[in-house]
């Protein structure tokens, strides 16, 4: 999909952005979501992670797939909004059902 992606000094630039597959993702959240440091806990109707988690991190390496993007660039806002739209429900998928991406 093409996306305009404006960088810190104002440029804009065009680029192809592309969602991740299946095993791209569980490869993401397998390196950023250790399997030895997260555990799972259910109270009642909720369900509380507690882990060495690396969100940023992860984010990272998703925006890192898109060819072109220069994260050097890129402001938090406009790197959030990229990853939230392509990236955030394929990568914490396996969280989101309860078990653990790994």
């Amino acid at each position: 999909m093409k996306e305009k992606v404006t960088y810190l000094d104002g440029s804009i630039v065009d680029l192809e952005v592309n969602r991740i597959g299946f095993r791209r993702a569980n490869q993401i959240a397998k390196k950023h979501i250790p399997i030895n440091n997260l555990t799972i806990n259910k109270d009642s109707n909720d369900i509380n992670i507690k882990g060495d988690i690396d969100l940023f991190g992860m984010a990272e390496s998703c925006l890192e797939t898109i060819e072109g993007l220069d994260l050097e660039k890129i402001d938090s806002a406009e790197a959030r909004r990229l990853y939230s739209k392509y990236f955030e429900k394929d990568v914490m998928a396996g969280l989101g059902q309860g078990g653990n991406p790994n």
